[in-house]
């Protein structure tokens, strides 16, 4: 590999799996507990 020539991985800007998912799981919760939220606050 020549310096300064990245090859392979991911397309920039692109989300790797995990992030997403994670990111799915939470607004899921959020969604799931809104309103117990709501009276929480």
């Amino acid at each position: 590999m020549a310096n300064g020539f990245k090859s392979g991985g991911r397309v920039k800007g692109t989300e790797n799996k995990i992030t997403s998912d994670i990111r799915e799981k939470f607004n899921q919760l959020l969604n799931d507990n809104i309103d117990t939220l709501y009276s929480d606050l």
